[in-house]
This record gives C-alpha cells, sequence and structure tokens, in this order.
C-alpha cells in the first residue's frame, strides 16, 4: 500500500526542538531578516542575523532558495522562529535531473552496479 507522508503541521511550533531543512523564501540584507519554508510546516519560519552568525556563513551568501538546515526555537512571545542555521542539502527531490561532480565510491563488477557520492548529498 502507498504511504501518504505526513500532513504540514499548520505551524512550525509543534516542532520546537527538532532540526528541520528547508530553503530560503526570503532575505533582506537591509533589515537584516528574512524566512524560510519547508514541507513540514505550513507557512514561513522568521530568521534574522543572529540565527546563522555562530555557523561562520558569510551574510552575502544568504539568498532565496538556499537549502538551510536549523532549529526551530521559540521567541519570547511564543511564536516559532530558526536559529543555528547552516547551509543544508537540497531535498533529494529537488536534485532530480541535475548534472552533478562525483566519484566512484564502490563498484561491484560482477553484479554490474555501484555507489557515486558528491559533495552535493
Amino acid at each position: 500500500m502507498f504511504n501518504m507522508p505526513p500532513p504540514a503541521q499548520k505551524g512550525a511550533v509543534g516542532l520546537v526542538g527538532q532540526r528541520e531543512i528547508g530553503k530560503v523564501k526570503s532575505w533582506n540584507p537591509v533589515k537584516g531578516f528574512g524566512f524560510l519554508v519547508s514541507t513540514r510546516f505550513a507557512g514561513d519560519l522568521f530568521f534574522d542575523r543572529d540565527s546563522f552568525a555562530a555557523s561562520g556563513l558569510p551574510e552575502q551568501c544568504i539568498q532565496d532558495g538556499l537549502a538551510m538546515e536549523f532549529l526551530i526555537d521559540q521567541d519570547n512571545k511564543g511564536r516559532a522562529r530558526a536559529k543555528d542555521l547552516v547551509p543544508g542539502r537540497p531535498p533529494a527531490s529537488d536534485m532530480l535531473g541535475m548534472e552533478l561532480e562525483g566519484w566512484i565510491k564502490s563498484f561491484q563488477p560482477r553484479k554490474n552496479w555501484g555507489f557515486i557520492q558528491s559533495e552535493a548529498f
């Protein structure tokens, strides 16, 4: 039987304390904040400069569509927000049809199959 993925949560508050992967929906470098989206929750998740400062990621690298890994936290008003952002790996579904570079990790000549490893995943 076909298993459906769990439905997206109404908001990210129910996921507080979990690490997730999502994408930058928008980033305003002038104001120093932006929003993330993920398939695991509905709506946008706020983040600001402090959310990724510890990772050493230069602010200039933040751009719309960038895959990010983050911890879901709450602000002092109980609203969900992202913190501890680091560059993440995009979901495999986003990589379909992409041309990637890699190297042969292993190959089974008798079975005629193997594995390719790449920095992208």
